[in-house]
């Protein structure tokens, strides 16, 4: 790392906004009982639903935290458990593990992640400014063990739009990742700048990753503990001593948490051939995989490549040139290939020796779509796409199919994104999705349904859907009145104006 990056890093370090405090809250809970142990196996980690051991943890409804979200005060949001066997049956037991509202403001960051014994959250922070205001705007990254007890109050963000990700290390080490803002000098005054953080879970030792971040990209897989990113560089004018940013070339780096400093994985220029300049951006990162696409104004290129954490780049980790930037894609997994939306096609794209080699097109669709997983059930593999709030899904080895509508409601929420699991085994293995359904016909909406996408018994596809969130005492009576009875057996939550 050149001293001028370190230097630059010193100065922001000296802004950082988040902080490690204590809410004032009285976090007593009574332990639940028969908890996983730490060693249970985890699926499906950091979103609105993970499995561990023989139980279901998710967020029960979606709500968007700026009523009462005093601790004890159990709310839609709450994050529950289930015994994943009785998850859809109607006499269901589900406890609350958090008694406070699970939520975040960016799309990509919501969720909690459950690692070891403990579950890592966000919660609207629930202190008064001196105005007697409740500051709902900042976000506080929480733990809690398995049982609901040991709340902590880890460290509080400002801003609870910006993304963060929960991490665990090789050695067992949970840090937190997040996009905030850092204060620079440049030409004799200060501005603020993108920057990364780092916060420790244990210790809430919070630290600066780097500033002047111009891309970058969290781990969404679960299992990724890396960060990659892309940092402006600056120029100085040899006759004025004004520093200008650099709009020729940028200067990949990978960070992993708990680490020293970040890596510098590739430069957009050498010093052997500074026609040669490329400007990075990073697109997506998983495992120890980093994919970037890059632009040379020289040299008129664009193109596609793909990097390692913690290693330096070589002209063999260039994918292919392009005719356009690339985003929005998923990249395949064991291949050197991705699948995006592109012109009105979904297609999967292959590259082999620096070139593309093959083209498929999976699905004829010009809407405004977004790509969000690929998952599959042991039979096949799937690439799930979500438009207006509605999911559907493709088979990613047949060209020119027909897409289907794989939920039955629309997504409630706008700051959480789709959620999978697989039931089922062999043959009769099928993808579950979980999501907060606003559907017009459905009486109790934002709270989390399982819709199963799967062959019936006349071996035709068809849709079952299963709310799986505890309703509250108001929507209870409303159930019970309307002779609604898949709530039969489920202890209510109360409303949160109820007494």
């Amino acid at each position: 790392m050149s001293k001028k990056f370190l230097a630059v890093l010193a100065l922001a370090a000296a802004s950082l906004f988040a902080f490690v405090g204590c809410s004032g809250e009285d976090y007593s809970f009574t332990a639940l009982e028969n908890n996983p142990s730490a060693d249970a196996e985890v699926r499906s980690n950091g979103g609105i639903y993970v499995e561990k051991g023989d139980y279901s943890y998710f967020i029960n409804g979606a709500q968007d935290g700026t009523g009462n979200n005093t601790f004890g005060t159990e709310h839609k949001g709450a994050l529950v458990r289930c015994l994943t066997a009785d998850l859809t049956k109607s006499d269901r037991k589900v406890e609350v593990v958090v008694p406070k509202i699970l939520y975040a403001g960016d799309v990509n960051s919501s969720g909690f992640y459950i690692f070891g014994d403990t579950i890592y959250y966000t919660t609207p922070n629930s202190t008064k400014d001196a105005s007697g205001n409740v500051q709902y705007t900042k976000l506080d990254f929480m733990s809690v063990n398995l049982d609901g007890t040991g709340t902590k109050l880890i460290a509080t963000m400002e801003d609870n739009t910006k993304a963060f990700q929960f991490v665990q290390t090789a050695d067992g080490g949970v840090y937190i990742f997040y996009e905030s803002t850092a204060q620079v000098e440049r030409n004799g005054e200060k501005t603020d700048v993108t920057a990364l953080y780092e916060v420790n879970a244990e210790t809430g030792e919070t630290k600066l990753i780097a500033s002047d971040v111009a891309s970058y990209a969290f781990d969404r897989s679960g299992s990724g503990d890396s960060v990659a990113f892309t940092v402006t560089q600056y120029k100085t004018s040899s006759s004025t001593g004004t520093e200008t940013a650099e709009t020729k070339y940028n200067v990949l780096y990978s960070y992993t948490a708990g680490g020293d400093e970040p890596f510098e994985v590739a430069s957009g220029v050498t010093e052997e051939n500074e026609i040669e300049m490329r400007f990075m951006t990073v697109r997506y990162i998983s495992g120890d995989k980093i994919y970037y696409t890059y632009t040379s104004k020289y040299l008129g290129e664009i193109g596609i490549a793909k990097a390692t954490v913690g290693a330096v780049t070589t002209a063999a980790d260039t994918l292919a040139q392009t005719d356009s930037e690339y985003s929005g894609f998923i990249p395949a997994a064991g291949e050197d290939a991705i699948y995006i939306h592109l012109n009105g096609y979904i297609r999967k794209i292959t590259f082999s020796g620096g070139r593309i080699s093959e083209r498929k097109i999976l699905l004829s669709n010009s809407s405004e779509i977004t790509l969000e997983r690929i998952v599959s059930d042991g039979n096949a593999e799937y690439l799930y796409y979500s438009l207006d709030g509605v999911l559907y899904r493709i088979n990613t080895s047949d060209v020119n199919q027909e897409e289907a509508k794989v939920v039955n409601g629309t997504m409630a929420s706008t700051w959480t994104t789709f959620d999978y699991t697989v039931t089922g085994e062999g043959e009769n293995a099928a993808v579950a999705v979980i999501y907060f359904n606003d559907s017009e016909s459905n009486t109790f909406v934002n709270y989390l349904f399982m819709d199963v996408y799967a062959k019936d018994a006349a071996d035709e596809y068809d849709i079952s859907s299963k709310r799986i969130g505890k309703l509250t005492t108001r929507d209870t009576e409303t159930a019970v009145a309307n002779g609604k009875d898949d709530s039969a057996g489920v202890d209510a939550l109360p409303d949160e104006n109820d007494d």
